[in-house]
């Protein structure tokens, strides 16, 4: 149920800044998700819909982009990506990821983790100044 709390603080954090720059109304939001967070995607989208209702995003377009793991190995030098099965129990239990190459635990996460608004897309009323 962590996508609940999520779609929360994106949301609060969008109306916030939109507020904040003189928005009229939010036009579209670009989320990046990483696949490591184990975060549903259409469940935070959701969400985050719920959390727009009647507010000065309502209707905004959403867009979530998801971003797969990227690891380097400290044992063979691997770079690259590996699969991550959506599993339940990483929900319960904290999985411990090897090397694809190698398969060494001696790895370094570089993508894969994030959780960010890349961008706001906002309608704010023209100035009459020239």
């Amino acid at each position: 149920m962590h996508e609940f709390s999520t779609a929360i603080s994106i949301v609060e954090t969008v109306l916030e800044s939109s507020r904040d720059s003189g928005a009229l109304s939010v036009q579209s939001v670009e989320l990046e998700i990483g696949a490591l967070t184990f975060l549903n995607p259409e469940q935070l989208q959701f969400w985050i819909e719920e959390g727009f209702k009647k507010t000065l995003a309502d209707g905004a377009h959403l867009k979530v982009k998801i971003i797969e793991p990227r690891i380097h190995c400290e044992e063979c030098d691997y770079k690259g990506g590996f699969k991550v099965a959506q599993d339940p129990m990483f929900h319960l239990l904290l999985p411990v990821f090897s090397c694809p190459s190698c398969g060494s635990t001696k790895i370094v996460l570089r993508k894969g983790k994030e959780c960010r608004i890349r961008k706001i897309q906002i309608l704010k009323e023209e100035s009459d100044e020239t």
